[in-house]
Formats: structure tokens, C-alpha cells, sequence
């Protein structure tokens, strides 16, 4: 097939020759007339001989030059053909000549590697048509050549053939040369076409999970106009499209924000980290609802570094926000009488007590109510009436102080109060007094009248002995304390100021840390264990060690009587190391005698100073490896109260410990201090509830929508719950309905020691 047809015919231009008798030099030519003489004279004649001889000697010399640059031009056009012909053999793209019929002319190496041919191939007996797949040469010759008569270049893409019967994309330009010749010039856009395929895809997919994302996503610019929005954040912010939201919202900061200066400080964050993580701000809906929301946000730059938009993702955190704060506002107050829990109490009593030195001759009370008789009224009226007059209690015992001081219920039938900025000890006697002329009134208990009375013990913020200010609030509570018992040995019914002079002690300070000292050399230091049981089976999964002293003289003497003073003398340190090692031999032999599975635990309870020690994941790591233990099998133990301390320091120990695969757990769960946005970035793979919600479960709907709230939490987190305290069936029967999975307590075991611990192991059911 041909490429076209000539729309001209050479023509040939004819030339006029000379005649015969004419002088031919080269290309140089006179008539010859010119050269005719005539005889006139011998002078003359000679005269005119030697001017043809010098013009025959011109004529030559333009001769020889003329032919030296015919020649010199000659050179000229071989060396530009070189240069061509290099340029061409040199090209990467692929460059081919076809003739009219389409059979090949010329092809440069980049043309036969494109086509899988060797370098030396001359492709002399093969067309055009062989290197292309049928419906391109269709395409070819029914579009193609029809538009180069028309005009002489075309431009596009075809599907190139190999001799292997492998297809390649093709960039093809194509030229026409002198009407009947056509230059072609390709190049294999394999790579190209993938990347774009690759791109596709990944628009598709982003696409599909910017539709799709359960997440608000946008892209603003700095201004606060929206530039694009997935349905998500439609259905957050409640419009009707994304076209409606981004149409209707002209100003983020004044009609997103409750609090306009939270799009100020997302803009600074902005400016200075380029990005920002968990920010929760207040905003409103379209119709005016306001909800919380978390955004995470990052700037987007173009090539020169130019700001573009900024892009993120929004989170509705309204459901987990009011959790929050109905956890936090729980978590200091108690469930039942709605008064300050002894968190809240410990918090004021810390806040007022810090306050001393830069309040000169400022001085509060604390005083200390436990009801009398109240276990009789208990157990003979039922926990109902129970409660019901520990409300009533807790109302009389607000009547009887100012607005400005605390009343809180520690737990059980133990209240303790804060009078702030008193006169004098008679200041917190008179409340006293009152105290127990408001109780000594009778209660009505559902047509039953109850009386009661109660003993008051009174702390002063500074000792009487030395007018000195208490350095830390646990003696000052525990001094109040003491005073209470004190009036309760004189009779009940009464008050007692704590006097430093007058306290007995079973141990002072000096002879208990000797005691301590000895009882760890000479092994009077022994380890209980209370049972951890899953509630659906009522197996065994683990137990809690506790610690106990069997004292030479005074037989056993309980924890909370020497654990102070360790804590005080630095022997905690060695006593909890003692702990840990004993309890990881005990569960190692345990299981190397079969009584105990690999997923069973041992739970340690770590004190505020051994949790903090830099020396910690060290030494856990050392007892490890030295008995042989698991790691999984050590659940370690530590009080809510102590995230109150520096959380960066706390987080390190934590997440150290758990990259040895040790478990850890918080213990006495909603009793305070932890916000959910700390329990959702620790390590956390369990936690305990407090043993007063259990008690209150029953009885309780606060309680109950405490310990739902906790499992829910837990269960979304993918924490293991342990309910502490279990003590009836209807405790167990409650947790089982809500979905708690592991309880403990006097219901299936007190704590025991070795020997009752292995029975307990052997039972198939508790």
C-alpha cells in the first residue's frame, strides 16, 4: 500500500548549449567572436597575443578555485550527513523510514530494541504492518494516512507488536518526506502507562475510603473556608451534602466553634509543628447542637513550599466526652450520698495543707466521724435502710459545717470533714459537739426510728507540741484517725483532740525498721494468695499475693502497720523485691508441678516508690530470668492514685515493662485521678473495680452504671476486667449479666496461704 500520490511531476530544465566554435573552460564559456582578430599591425598583433595569454591564465586561476570549492562544499555536506546520521544512531527513541509500500527503509538501534530485534538487523524484507496488532493497522490505514495527505505530521498512541506476540503502548509521531516516504518516530511508554494505572488506582482507593471513611475528612484552607469534605463529616457537622456544608460555612472559627480561640490555637499549633494530634474542641451542629470533637490535622505544601490547605480527619467524641465526665465526676464523688469521696478529700486536705507556709497564722481541722453501732442497725434493718441512713447522715453532717469546708464520705460508715481557716481547737470542738447533738436526733428508717450516735477524732493542721505545720496529709489524716479511736475506747458518743504526747505505739519507728530488717533475714516474712476466678467456669486464673509478717511476739501483725514505715525507712524497696521473686518461684513450681497452666498469672501489687525506681524493668527482667517464669504469667499491679504523679516517667516504666511481656493492671479502678485520654494511651491490659462499687451494686443504680460504664470501657479498649470484693451471689450473678469476666474476693476465697492455695487449685470449680 502506498502512502500517497505526488501532487507534482518532476520537471527537467533545458539548458542552452553553445555552439561548436565556441571556447569551452570548464563552466566558464565566451562566444567566440570576442575572440576574433583582425590583422592590423605586427605590434598590434603581439600586443593582443599577450592579452589573451594572460586572460587564458585568469580563466584557469578561477578554474582551479571554483573547483577547490565545489570541493570544500562537498566536505561540508559529508560532515553534516556524519552528524546527522550519529544524532539519529544515537537517539533513544526509535526512529524508522517506511517507503511508499510500506517496507523498511532505514531503523536506528532504539527502534530495534523497542521491538526486540538485535542491533545489526536490517529489517529490509518486513512492513510496517507486522508491527502492529490488527486493529491499529485497521486504524492506520482507514484514519491515519488519510489525514497525512491532508496534512504532513500526525501525533498519538497505538499498540505496538513484538515478534514474541507480546504488545507494548506506543508514543508514534509520523512524518511525511517528500510525498511518497514517511519517518516515523516511537517510544515505548510501558512504564509511563503502568504509573498512570498505578495512580488510578490509588485515586480509586483513596477515593473509596475518603467516601467511606467512618472519620470526618477535610481539607480547609487557612482562612477557614472548606475546600472538600467526605459524607462522614456531613453527617458529623449535620448538613445535608457535602456541596451544602462547604456552600454554608463561610468562617470555621466563628460558625464550627463554640469557643472561637480554639480555631486560633489549631492555627498556631499549625504554624509552628505543622500538624496537630487530639485536638478536642466544643462545636456546633447545623442546628445548633453542640458536640465534642477530636481533629488530627497536618499542612500541605506544594513543590516550592508553599502552604496549600490544610488536611485532617474529625472525630465525634461526644458519647466518649460525657463518659468522661460522668467517670471523673464519679471518681470523686461517692455514688451513694453524692458527697466528696476520699479522693476529692485528699485533694483539698493537700491543697489547704500546702498552703500553710504562705498563710502565716492560718490553721484547719480535720475531724473524723465514724457512726457507732451502725453494723447492728446494718445487718438487723438490711443494706437498704443502711443506706438510707447514711444519707440522712451524710445531710445532717452538711448542716453542721459552713459552705466553705468539706464534708466526704471515706467509705462505709467513715466520714471525714475539713474545716478550713479555724480560730482555734475550740473552733473544731464546737463542730464536734454539734455533730453529735444533730445525730443523737432520731432517724426515720421507712417507720422504723433509728438512734445512733458517733465517735469524732480532731487532727489540728499543726502539732500542739511543736506549733508545727504537718508535712504530708497521710499523718494528719492518720492522727485524726487515731483521736477517733480514742474516743471510741472512752465510750463512744464522744470527741478526742489527738495529743502527740499521750499516743502509744505497739512499734516505734526505730524498733519496727529493726524488726523489718531482721524478719527478712530470718524468713518471718511469709506470701498469701487470694484467687482470681473466672466467673462463668468459677475457676482459678490467677491469684494476688499479699504480704504478711509473722512477728515473733506479736504474732501477725497486718500490713498497713509496718507498710508506712518501710515506705518512710526505704525497706519497701527490698521488701516488694522479696515479693516479686517468691511470687514468681511460687508460680513457676506451681506449673512445673501441673497445678497451674501457662495462661495462669500472678498478680504483685507495686508501691508509688517501687513503681517509679529507674531500676524497675531491670530487675522485674533479672526476677524473670532467674526463675524461669514467663513473662505473661506476671500481672503487675498498681494503684489508679498513682498516675497522679509525672504520667511522661510513669508511661516510660510502663511501656518498658510491657515490652518484656509482662501484663499490668490497674487496681481500685474509678476511684479517681485517671482521665479516659490517659487509660487510651497506656499500656494498660487489665484493670480491677474498686471493691465499694461491687458492694454498692446491688443496691445501687449508680453503682451498676459505674461498673457497666467501666466494662464497656474496658471491652472497647480490649482490657481484661477483674471485679475486687465479690462477696455474695448476688454480686456474682450482677457482674455475669453485665459481662464481667473475672472476680475476687470473700465469695470464693479469703486469702490463704501455700497449702490451701494448692487445694484450691485442684478444685475443679470454686
Amino acid at each position: 500500500m502506498q502512502f500517497g500520490q505526488s501532487n507534482f511531476q518532476e520537471r527537467l530544465l533545458e539548458s542552452a548549449f553553445p555552439e561548436s566554435d565556441e571556447f569551452h573552460f570548464r563552466d566558464t564559456w565566451l562566444p567566440a567572436h570576442c575572440f576574433q582578430v583582425r590583422t592590423q599591425t605586427d605590434a598590434l598583433a603581439q600586443d593582443l597575443s599577450s592579452l589573451l595569454g594572460k586572460v587564458f591564465q585568469a580563466i584557469a586561476l578561477l578554474n582551479s578555485q571554483q573547483e577547490r570549492l565545489r570541493a570544500n562544499a562537498a566536505l561540508d555536506n559529508l560532515a553534516d550527513l556524519w552528524w546527522q546520521r550519529a544524532a539519529i544512531e544515537a537517539a533513544a527513541d526509535g526512529i524508522a523510514v517506511f517507503d511508499a509500500k510500506g517496507a523498511f527503509r532505514y531503523a536506528n538501534p532504539a527502534y530495534l530494541r523497542q521491538f526486540g530485534y538485535p542491533p545489526d538487523e536490517t529489517l529490509s524484507r518486513q512492513t510496517w504492518q507486522q508491527f502492529y496488532i490488527p486493529s491499529e493497522v485497521r486504524r492506520f490505514q482507514l484514519e491515519i494516512w488519510p489525514s497525512l495527505s491532508r496534512q504532513p505530521q500526525w501525533r498519538g498512541e497505538a499498540i505496538a507488536l513484538r515478534p514474541d506476540g507480546t504488545t507494548f503502548p506506543q508514543e508514534v509521531s509520523l512524518t511525511r518526506i517528500a510525498d511518497s516516504h514517511l519517518v516515523c518516530i516511537c517510544r515505548d511508554i510501558s512504564d509511563r502507562k503502568r504509573a498512570e494505572a498505578a495512580l488510578r488506582e490509588a485515586e480509586a482507593r483513596y477515593r473509596s475510603i475518603f467516601e467511606n471513611a467512618i472519620e470526618g475528612i477535610f481539607q480547609t484552607t487557612p482562612e477557614g473556608r472548606y475546600l472538600n469534605v467526605n459524607p462522614a463529616l456531613v453527617r458529623i457537622y449535620g448538613f445535608k451534602s457535602p456541596e451544602d456544608l462547604i456552600a454554608n460555612i463561610h468562617s470555621i472559627q466563628h460558625q464550627i466553634y463554640v469557643d472561637p480561640n480554639r480555631r486560633s490555637e489549631f492555627i498556631r499549633l499549625m504554624q509552628e509543628h505543622g500538624r496537630v494530634s487530639n485536638f478536642e474542641s466544643l462545636i456546633y451542629r447545623r442546628d445548633g447542637t453542640p458536640i465534642w470533637i477530636s481533629e488530627n490535622a497536618h499542612c500541605v505544601y506544594n513543590s516550592r513550599g508553599d502552604l496549600l490547605y490544610y488536611e485532617g480527619t474529625v472525630e465525634d467524641i461526644t458519647t466518649r466526652k460525657q463518659s468522661e465526665e460522668q467517670l471523673f465526676l464519679n471518681a470523686f464523688h461517692d455514688s451513694l450520698t453524692s458527697l466528696p469521696n476520699r479522693a476529692l478529700f485528699m485533694n483539698r486536705l493537700k491543697t489547704a495543707l500546702n498552703a500553710l507556709p504562705r498563710r502565716p497564722g492560718h490553721q484547719f481541722a480535720v475531724l473524723f466521724v465514724d457512726l457507732d453501732r451502725f453494723k447492728q442497725v446494718n445487718d438487723s434493718l438490711g443494706h437498704l435502710l443502711g443506706d438510707q441512713l447514711l444519707i440522712q447522715v451524710s445531710q445532717r453532717l452538711q448542716d453542721c459545717v459552713r459552705g466553705g469546708d468539706t464534708v466526704a464520705r471515706l467509705g462505709g460508715d467513715e466520714f471525714a470533714i475539713l474545716l478550713e481557716d479555724i480560730q482555734s481547737a475550740d473552733d473544731a470542738i464546737h463542730v464536734a459537739e454539734r455533730i453529735q447533738e444533730q445525730l443523737g436526733w432520731a432517724f426515720c428508717l421507712q417507720g422504723h426510728q433509728v438512734h445512733i450516735s458517733a465517735s469524732v477524732g480532731i487532727a489540728l493542721s499543726h502539732h500542739r507540741e511543736t506549733g508545727q505545720p504537718y508535712q504530708n496529709l497521710e499523718d494528719l489524716l492518720r492522727d485524726a484517725d487515731i483521736a477517733m479511736y480514742r474516743a471510741k475506747h472512752r465510750g463512744k458518743a464522744c470527741h478526742e483532740l489527738f495529743d502527740g504526747t499521750r499516743q502509744t505505739q505497739v512499734f516505734t519507728q526505730v524498733q519496727l525498721e529493726a524488726d523489718l530488717r531482721r524478719a527478712l533475714d530470718q524468713q518471718e516474712l511469709e506470701l498469701h494468695y487470694q484467687p482470681i476466678v473466672a466467673l462463668q467456669s468459677r475457676r482459678v486464673r490467677g491469684f494476688e499475693v499479699l504480704m504478711r509478717w509473722q512477728h515473733p511476739t506479736q504474732g501477725l501483725v497486718p500490713p498497713g502497720k509496718f507498710i508506712d514505715i518501710a515506705t518512710e525507712t526505704g525497706l519497701i524497696l527490698m521488701l516488694e523485691e522479696w515479693v516479686l521473686r517468691q511470687a514468681c518461684q511460687q508460680m513457676q513450681q506451681w506449673q512445673g508441678q501441673g497445678l497451674a497452666d501457662g495462661s495462669m498469672t500472678m498478680s504483685v501489687n507495686l508501691t508509688e516508690k517501687q513503681f517509679v525506681q529507674p531500676k524497675l524493668i531491670g530487675q522485674v527482667g533479672r526476677i524473670l530470668s532467674e526463675t524461669g517464669l514467663r513473662p505473661n504469667c506476671l500481672r503487675l499491679e498498681f494503684a489508679e492514685a498513682l498516675l497522679r504523679a509525672d504520667i511522661e516517667a510513669i508511661a516510660q516504666n510502663l511501656y518498658g515493662l510491657t515490652d518484656l511481656g509482662v501484663q499490668l493492671c490497674i487496681d481500685d479502678f474509678g476511684t479517681g485521678f485517671l482521665s479516659l485520654s490517659q487509660l487510651h494511651s497506656l499500656p494498660i491490659h487489665s484493670v480491677k473495680i474498686d471493691r465499694s462499687f461491687i458492694h454498692q451494686a446491688g443496691i445501687s443504680v449508680e453503682s451498676q452504671a459505674i461498673v457497666k460504664t467501666i466494662l464497656s470501657l474496658a471491652e472497647t479498649l480490649r482490657m481484661s476486667v477483674i471485679a475486687e470484693g465479690v462477696e455474695t451471689l448476688e454480686q456474682l450473678v450482677q457482674l455475669m449479666a453485665m459481662g464481667c469476666e473475672y472476680g475476687q474476693g470473700y465469695l470464693f476465697s479469703s486469702p490463704v496461704d501455700r497449702s490451701m492455695a494448692e487445694s484450691l487449685l485442684l478444685k475443679k470449680q470454686l
